[in-house]
């Protein structure tokens, strides 16, 4: 019976484990950083390898991934 009781009271105890804040990065600013420098490179790699015609819709792709990164950035890290 005091094993029983046991489980009953610990199981509770787990609800409020901590979440990690930024599972990649220390912090959000360091997370933005990341999306940021991620953004930039990927419009070097566009404008260095792609012909102008194709070039815009590359672009509006990584300003679509650069709005969800940093939203991911919003929503996981909570500092």
């Amino acid at each position: 019976m005091g094993r029983l009781t046991f489980l009953f009271l610990w199981i509770p105890l787990q609800v409020f484990a901590k979440a990690p804040e930024c599972p990649q990065y220390d912090n959000k600013y360091e997370c933005l950083l990341s999306v940021e420098n991620n953004y930039t490179n990927s419009l070097d790699y566009i404008e260095g390898e792609y012909e102008k015609e194709s070039q815009d819709e590359l672009i509006q792709a990584a300003n679509d991934i650069k709005f969800y990164e940093a939203l991911a950035c919003q929503k996981t890290c909570l500092n």
